[in-house]
């Protein structure tokens, strides 16, 4: 009895792990985008169609066509002026980040000090448009917090306000 009990778990617990490592596919069919796209223009004795070609792989090629390489290749953010504002006691935090930002390829053309409030961290704030190129400063130069601007906030597009944290 113990015995055919350990089979069937055996046989159950097989079944458990080809379930997980095949990936619990739904059963719904993978349809891939095409390699090569052709203009068609309908005609009076086209018919349209519902369903796809039969000529249509179910599965996307391997190797993908050139421009569908070059479309989706992401874009580089551009640098963007930064302004550089210290919110902290610490002595001339803000025109020391903007030398580094210079070195780094940033400009920087406003430098100062920022009252307006408490910031908790050194933030990243960015204008309409700008959050790529906001992750791309925060990214090279180990900034943890990049949000949208405020209102109130000196400056315009990418501002950099500095906390103790960056000293």
């Amino acid at each position: 009895m113990l015995g055919a009990l350990l089979a069937v778990a055996g046989v159950a617990l097989v079944i458990v792990a080809f379930l997980v490592l095949r990936g619990g596919d739904d059963g719904s069919p993978t349809v891939g985008l095409p390699t090569q796209s052709a203009a068609v223009t309908p005609s009076a004795s086209t018919a349209p169609t519902t369903g796809p070609s039969p000529t249509t792989s179910a599965r996307p090629s391997a190797t993908p066509s050139p421009s569908a390489a070059r479309s989706t290749a992401p874009a580089v953010a551009p640098i963007l002026p930064v302004t550089v504002l210290n919110n902290s006691r610490v002595h001339l935090l803000a025109a020391s980040w903007a030398r580094r930002l210079n070195a780094g390829g940033w400009p920087t053309p406003v430098k100062g000090n920022y009252s307006g409030g408490v910031i908790a961290q050194t933030t990243v704030y960015y204008g309409p448009g700008q959050e790529a190129s906001a992750q791309r400063l925060a990214r090279q130069f180990g900034f943890g917090r990049v949000l949208p601007r405020f209102s109130g906030l000196p400056g315009s597009g990418l501002t950099l306000v500095l906390t103790r944290d960056a000293a």
